[in-house]
């Protein structure tokens, strides 16, 4: 399996996976493999520095990089290179920042090849599912009946997802899960068939059944990244760390990233934040490393009865109004390890005073 990772994550990387440096200098302290082949160019690298024009990189990446490259040949000389088919390709940037890995990660999936983030082929977010991009297949779960009229299921019935059923499927339930897979104008949709009648109760059984086909099918027709709400919970009252556990044993060592959309209760101001942040900062704009910090100050400044938080455990500023979290992406899920930026000083003043020599410029 072929991951993607960057170096201040390398530590915990399990000890079967060999780590692959694919950038342009490596730091210092590095002394493992590398991969030049897929570094960036210096050319085109240096004007990105100066104008973090990401399309610009995208098009010179792909064009002096990638076309000149055979996606077969490199991953034969990735593990020829490491004597092992488990790797990670290592970079600089967090997984939410622009790097060229993901764009290499793109690449190889987009050739049938797997490729996901360490250990990100499993994140759970606050979003709402039907935002998400098309690259991702959602899923969601359904009765053999096809009602498709409560919960999230009628929602994508609203989408056409019910009349693509009831006019191309007619598989029957026979004790067991299984996946029916629909296409509609936006998503492909895998239709986890988990019980027989909308008013029956699924089984941890029936969902691991249908998960597995699901599975099968996404891996012969080269599906590596699947969306879903937290699945059999809610109306089928499934308990979700079961439901959890399942999803990563079904879905583990597959090289398909599952996203878990969490449905968040929305506060009267989730609505202003999202639409302040929307028309106040481009999408294209850098608010990440220190910039967070701004960010999130501004934000306190729009809505002053909001509190700063420092995560600690990815080095993140967000902002906290009511029971929500936020940074420039919309709303935030943070790690255990947050603390009021204020009280940073009682937590460690020593990290206080290198966050901001160091990030806060």
């Amino acid at each position: 399996m072929i991951y993607t990772s960057y170096f201040a994550k390398v530590k915990d990387l399990d000890s079967t996976i060999v780590p692959i440096a694919i950038c342009g200098k490596a730091p210092d302290w590095w002394d493992g493999l590398q991969y030049k082949k897929l570094a960036p160019k210096w050319s085109f690298f240096k004007v990105w520095k100066e104008t973090h024009d990401n399309c610009y990189y995208i098009e010179n990446f792909n064009k002096l990089v990638l076309n000149e490259l055979d996606p077969n040949e490199v991953v034969a000389e990735l593990k020829n290179l490491a004597n092992s088919d488990d790797i990670c390709l290592l970079c600089y940037e967090k997984p939410e920042d622009f790097c060229h890995r993901h764009l290499v990660a793109e690449w190889l999936n987009n050739n049938g090849i797997p490729c996901v983030e360490w250990p990100e082929s499993y994140r759970e977010i606050y979003a709402d599912l039907f935002s998400v991009d098309n690259s991702y297949a959602l899923v969601h779960c359904i009765s053999s009946d096809f009602a498709l009229g409560a919960g999230i299921a009628k929602e994508f019935a609203k989408r056409g997802v019910k009349d693509i059923l009831i006019k191309n499927n007619e598989r029957k339930w026979d004790n067991k899960g299984y996946c029916l897979v629909v296409a509609t104008k936006n998503h492909i949709v895998a239709n986890l068939v988990t019980k027989e009648n909308c008013y029956d109760k699924p089984t941890y059984d029936s969902l691991k059944e249908s998960l597995i086909e699901l599975r099968d099918w996404a891996i012969d027709h080269k599906v590596y990244k699947l969306a879903m709400p937290q699945i059999g919970c809610g109306l089928d009252r499934l308990e979700w760390p079961k439901v959890s556990a399942i999803i990563k044993e079904v879905f583990d060592g597959s090289g398909i990233a599952i996203l878990v959309c969490i449905k968040n209760t929305t506060s009267k101001y989730e609505p202003l934040v999202l639409d302040f942040i929307k028309r106040r900062f481009p999408v294209d704009c850098n608010w990440t490393s220190g910039n967070c910090y701004y960010f999130a100050s501004i934000l306190k400044a729009r809505f002053p009865k909001g509190t700063i938080y420092y995560d600690i455990t990815v080095g993140h500023f967000i902002l906290k109004i009511e029971d929500n979290f936020y940074d420039y992406n919309g709303v935030y899920k943070p790690s255990k390890s947050i603390i009021p930026w204020d009280e940073m000083d009682e937590y460690d003043s020593n990290v206080k005073k290198a966050i901001i020599r160091d990030v806060i410029k």
